[in-house]
């Protein structure tokens, strides 16, 4: 399967979302919790990725932003 950005059905819409950059990232993450296992899982059923590279879906920590007031 390929997956590239100039064909995705969501593209500028749903990049933040995207789960292609969990896919191929190298290092390791956390596991998926159930929300987020349950959007792969519509990835999957959508036949957006396949179930092979969904088994490696990792979580990535973001940093929390500090919003400062003043």
């Amino acid at each position: 399967m390929i997956m590239d950005c100039i064909t995705c059905p969501v593209r500028g819409r749903a990049c933040g979302e995207c789960i292609v950059p969990v896919l191929l990232d190298a290092q390791p993450g956390l596991p998926l919790d159930d929300e987020e296992r349950r959007a792969v899982d519509a990835f999957v059923s959508a036949g957006l990725v396949s179930t092979r590279d969904a088994v490696f879906a990792r979580a990535r920590p973001e940093p929390w932003r500090v919003q400062r007031v003043g």
